[in-house]
Formats: structure tokens, sequence, C-alpha cells
């Protein structure tokens, strides 16, 4: 009976360790067809160390590129969580 109960508190703490360490692709899309680009579209935020760039809230490092027209896109591997962020158009 012991090494039962063992046997599913250790299933039990790998689900939840499991969990916590889920990674998921984030796609930060904006619409900039009715405001017009100056130069470079980015995204900027707590995200991007998680992203694999240098520093988080560094304007120009992520930058999106353009699908079709006017539409700018990233995507992103992030560990599941919540995070803040701002498109910056130059």
């Amino acid at each position: 009976m012991k090494r039962i109960s063992l046997l599913i508190l250790v299933m039990m703490i790998t689900g939840l360790m499991a969990r916590s360490y889920a990674q998921v692709d984030v796609t930060f899309q904006v619409d900039m067809s009715e405001q017009g680009t100056v130069g470079v579209v980015s995204v900027a935020g707590n995200f991007q160390v998680a992203a694999g760039y240098p520093s988080d809230w560094t304007p120009g490092t992520a930058i999106l590129s353009e699908g079709d027209p006017g539409i700018y896109s990233l995507t992103v591997n992030l560990p599941a969580g919540t995070y803040n962020f701002k498109y910056i158009n130059d």
C-alpha cells in the first residue's frame, strides 16, 4: 500500500512539474493597413528573455514580418504564463 501511495505521489508531482514547464507557440499579429508604417514594426514586452532575446522591453529586437499587405506577425515559443507587450511602429 505504501508503494502505491508513493507511486501516485510521484506521478502527481511529475505532472505538476511538466505543466509548469509547458511551452506554447504565441503569435503576435497586428493590422497596420490603416496606420501606415515608417520602418520596422516590432513588439516589446516582458516575454522577450523567455523567447530568447537578450533583454525584456527592448524595441526593435522582436521584429514582425509582413505577410498580407499591412498585416505584421511574429511567432515565438514561450513558457505558459501571462505576459505584457506593446507593438512599436518604428
